[in-house]
């Protein structure tokens, strides 16, 4: 009795041992699929405006790491997830997405940023969030950043109808030709303030700058002696 309670016992154990076994390689054979379909459901989610939906995919670790980050993904065309959600004017998507580090001047195939598709569709919301975004951080040179078509965000919006958002880009001193220096300032308020800054630069290197006295009367009368000293014929 004693050896077939030992072999029951030992039975119940393996068992055991092989359900938990069996249990752990289901479990992670579902993470698995449920890591290869995160690319799908985030793609969905972008598309269809779920903000929560991509939060939690781009926030939950991968437990094998993918080639690269999630929020990179792009199509065949090049349109990345911030420019569908731009596109399809998602504002609360594309807050997400800029948060995971999106890439806010990532350009298709035809050299169109977010912020060109969403002017072009007249995705007001999402033209104005990009549009603050850059701003806030100094990248006012994008505002006028021209496609490969040489169309900038307001050339997109007046010439596909969208009178309103186009004038308010227009008031946000968005030009209408692309500008082709990355570092270009756009807004008039900066055009001044960059030239009375060369302006001063340019005063402070003149000779006779650093003097105390910079009455022009008191130069001229310093001058003038030398002057005519110089030109005077009865010198010679």
């Amino acid at each position: 009795s004693r050896s077939s309670f030992s072999a029951a016992l030992e039975y119940s154990e393996f068992t055991y041992e092989d359900r938990k076994e069996k249990r752990g390689k289901e479990a992670a054979e579902k993470e698995e699929r449920e890591e290869f379909s995160r690319p799908q459901r985030l793609w969905n989610a972008v598309k269809e405006g779920k903000s929560k939906t991509v939060t939690e995919v781009l926030d939950r670790p991968f437990r094998h790491a993918p080639p690269k980050p999630l929020v990179t993904l792009a199509d065949d065309a090049g349109w990345t997830l911030l420019h569908w959600a731009a596109f399809k004017n998602h504002r609360e998507v594309c807050t997400v997405l800029l948060r995971c580090n999106a890439d806010l001047h990532a350009q298709d195939c035809t050299g169109s940023t977010p912020f060109h598709l969403a002017s072009c569709n007249g995705s007001e919301e999402t033209t104005l969030l990009l549009m603050e975004r850059m701003v806030k951080h100094e990248q006012t040179w994008a505002l006028n950043a021209g496609n490969y078509l040489g169309a900038t965000a307001l050339m997109d919006a007046t010439s596909n109808g969208h009178h309103a958002l186009a004038e308010k880009l227009y008031k946000a001193k968005c030009d209408w030709m692309p500008h082709k220096e990355r570092d270009v300032t756009v807004t008039h308020k900066e055009r001044d303030s960059h030239t009375s800054k060369e302006k001063d630069a340019h005063d402070t290197k003149r000779p006779g700058s650093g003097h105390k006295d910079k009455s022009p009367t008191s130069s001229h009368k310093e001058r003038t002696p030398a002057s005519s000293k110089a030109t005077s014929p009865q010198d010679k």
